[in-house]
């Protein structure tokens, strides 16, 4: 759990010129992983040790702004889609 947590992290800052959509894909399929691994007692427990550690509040703060951007994302869509059907 923690080298998942720390390559999502770490995708942020690869040093290579990626683009936020390819970074984005990245992160998503990660958060997908250890959303699956959650329903297991042994990970759950693994993820919840390092939940003290700067990775993890990285991975936190991380997590919450690509939800943001979902979000943003999604009203956006929202809003054109209203446009269209307007007209």
């Amino acid at each position: 759990m923690a080298c998942l947590v720390r390559f999502y992290v770490d995708i942020e800052h690869t040093g290579q010129n990626l683009a936020f959509y390819l970074k984005y894909k990245y992160r998503y399929f990660v958060a997908h992983i250890l959303k699956l691994l959650w329903n297991i007692g042994d990970y759950r427990q693994s993820l919840l040790t390092i939940a003290k550690d700067q990775y993890f509040t990285k991975f936190i703060n991380m997590v919450q702004n690509d939800a943001t951007y979902c979000m943003d994302e999604a009203m956006e869509s929202i809003q054109k889609i209203n446009e269209l059907r307007v007209q």
